[in-house]
């Protein structure tokens, strides 16, 4: 893939490929490789109008409707725990508490568990806040 650059690339240059089986290999199942990766390949065009949710499992009709919300930490760990990853989750907890110690050093209060008082103001998630998390 590196010295070809993509799956199409292989294949158009498959006479230049030095290892004899390799490349037979590559010229029997050309069309077996391009029917793998029409089948992978995700539709990218679908109007977010055309996209319906299961209202059993979501309280929305369509995808449309959907917006963004705060990462919910305790349910992110839990996924992680679920599937073992704890390599993972691990990341993401190291991920966290820099971002906690990155916004008290710069004179931000850190996220806290309690709820804020009628006078202070929640603290909203910037947009770079979770670049670091592993999902």
């Amino acid at each position: 893939m590196q010295e070809f650059g993509s799956l199409e690339g292989i294949l158009n240059s498959t006479a230049s490929i030095k290892q004899k089986a390799r490349r037979c290999k590559l010229e029997a199942y050309a069309d077996q490789a391009v029917l793998s990766r029409v089948l992978v390949e995700l539709e990218r065009n679908v109007p977010l109008e055309m996209m319906t949710m299961d209202e059993e499992r979501v309280p929305f009709e369509k995808v449309g409707d959907l917006r963004a919300q705060g990462l919910d930490e305790s349910r992110v760990l839990a996924f992680y725990d679920d599937l073992g990853f704890q390599e993972t989750k691990r990341r993401f907890v190291n991920a966290l508490r820099r971002k906690s110690n990155q916004r008290s050093a710069g004179g931000r209060r850190a996220p806290s568990s309690r709820k804020a008082s009628s006078r202070q103001k929640a603290t909203l998630p910037e947009e770079d806040d979770y670049l670091e998390v592993p999902f």
